[in-house]
């Protein structure tokens, strides 16, 4: 992607092998109908993203250790694609970047589906997260916003909240939807190490494991 001008739109069709970095700012990465990454599994990443304002759409991957990485200040939209088959993490953004996921489908990653970790932040709406062997979700000493996912079928946790983490879960202004969850093996979500964690009053009934060092704090419902 050197060659490639910043505000650029790209294209891909048909079937890509190689891992694809990311460092310029405001690309678009668009996959045609048919087109997917498939990356060897000791390949590090599929696609590693340090560039600002990228714009991933489209996109159906499978493999890499890490199926998408946003690292170094990065920030990106990952929307409407399918991370599938990861050596460890589906999608992981880490060192104060920022990720807004949406409408993707992050399965069978061998560790967890999507992390964010080291002073990141991430908005993660209306996903499937599901078929992870360890944790759907993971947010350590990193702030999201979640709501509106399916989290399933979770090795361990459907989310776990470590390290001083915030988080809020359920509602949102952007689609008012609450997250569901079913069959992760030891529950919800998992709270620990002084983490901040704001839960919306439908999302209350569901299985937490909230321990003596996080902070729970319910939302105020505003209907």
């Amino acid at each position: 992607m050197d060659t490639v001008e910043e505000d650029s739109h790209v294209v891909f069709h048909g079937r890509c092998h190689d891992p694809i970095r990311i460092t310029k700012d405001k690309l678009s990465i668009i996959g045609q109908p048919g087109s997917k990454f498939i990356i060897s599994s000791t390949a590090s990443f599929g696609i590693a993203i340090s560039g600002r304002q990228v714009d991933i759409k489209n996109i159906d991957l499978s493999g890499g250790k890490t199926g998408i990485v946003i690292y170094r200040g990065g920030s990106a939209e990952v929307s409407n694609s399918r991370i599938t088959n990861a050596g460890s993490i589906g999608i992981e953004v880490t060192g104060s970047s920022y990720a807004h996921i949406e409408q993707t489908e992050i399965i069978n990653s061998r560790r967890n589906g999507v992390v964010i970790r080291l002073s990141s932040s991430a908005d993660i709406h209306d996903n499937k997260i599901r078929n992870n062997n360890k944790f759907g979700i993971v947010i350590d000493a990193s702030a999201a916003d979640i709501d509106g996912n399916l989290i399933s079928r979770s090795g361990r946790y459907g989310i776990l909240l470590r390290g001083g983490a915030k988080v809020r879960l359920g509602k949102d202004n952007a689609s008012g939807k609450g997250n569901l969850f079913y069959n992760n093996s030891n529950g919800a979500i998992r709270c620990e190490s002084n983490s901040v964690i704001e839960i919306a009053p439908e999302e209350i009934e569901f299985d937490y494991d909230l321990s003596d060092r996080c902070v729970l704090a319910n939302l105020p419902d505003t209907e």
